[in-house]
């Protein structure tokens, strides 16, 4: 877990673009979106001197619900 989450840290610092994706039917899987959204936040801010802010951004981010063809 501590290997990917230092994987997966790395990967947010240096990529251009982001698509968080979640399962309409898991509300953990949505409620993890904005912790990562914060997560990819600050690791930019960090690495590459961005305000720690999601006013700016300079990089695209795509929110994608998954499952949504689903029967209730």
């Amino acid at each position: 877990q501590q290997e990917y989450s230092a994987m997966r840290d790395q990967h947010f610092k240096t990529a251009d673009a982001f698509m968080i994706v979640f399962s309409v039917d898991d509300r953990q899987s949505f409620e993890k979106v904005e912790k990562i959204f914060q997560r990819i936040i600050q690791l930019k801010s960090q690495f590459g001197g961005q305000k720690d802010s999601f006013e700016i951004l300079d990089f695209p981010v795509l929110i994608v619900a998954n499952k949504i063809d689903l029967e209730e």
